[in-house]
């Protein structure tokens, strides 16, 4: 925080701070020895490491100290780059965080997809997709997990096999297929993700 000020103290200093767009954001948090007394991120896609705190200070949109829930992901930075510079924009899988700074209380996203392909030599193939408080973990060659976060911010129970969150566990593979299919996330791993999800059960049909 001391380092990242005397850039602040400095923009101040030369006049440039109040025509500056500002971020500070981080590519993944840390464990803190949650779920097992993991401290690295290791291959879990649990809250500690997935949701990072973002602090944008952009002059004349959102006011001081204002709050966002949106979902937004790291790949929605150069898309607010490039729209704060005023630069035509291309087509980019990041969205330009400026409507949620112009309006913190309305959505960014409906949903949003996380990838992630294993990590210190372990070998893990996932795709998770939170809407609204749902989250939905789909493990290639393993279990599924979906968490309520407003009633279970901590991921304690997994109601992926809870006769009774059956529709909502629906609901999300459905999401989560179509979001990955949108984005041409069709690599090998990627079909047979989807293959396992629509052969277990009473999955959907594709």
């Amino acid at each position: 925080d001391a380092a990242f000020g005397t850039v602040v103290d400095r923009l101040e200093a030369l006049g440039l701070l109040d025509n500056t767009l500002i971020i500070m954001n981080a590519d993944h948090g840390d464990a803190i020895a949650a779920h097992g007394t993991m401290f690295n991120k290791d291959s879990l896609m649990i809250e500690e490491t997935m949701r990072v705190p973002m602090v944008v200070r952009w002059p004349g949109m959102a006011s001081n100290g204002a709050r966002c829930d949106a979902l937004v992901t790291n790949l929605d930075l150069p898309a607010t780059v490039v729209d704060a510079a005023g630069v035509e924009t291309w087509e980019m899988d990041g969205q330009s965080l400026r409507p949620a700074l112009e309006d913190v209380v309305s959505p960014l996203r409906d949903d949003l997809l996380c990838q992630h392909h294993g990590a210190f030599r372990v070998e893990m193939f996932q795709r998770m997709l939170r809407h609204e408080d749902l989250k939905y973990v789909a493990h290639l060659n393993d279990f599924d997990e979906l968490y309520d976060l407003g009633d279970d911010p901590f991921e304690i129970n997994n109601l992926a096999r809870n006769p009774e969150h059956r529709a909502a566990l629906q609901v999300m593979r459905t999401r989560l297929i179509d979001r990955m299919q949108s984005l041409q996330d069709d690599s090998p791993d990627s079909r047979a993700l989807i293959a396992e999800i629509t052969r277990d059960g009473g999955r959907m049909k594709l």
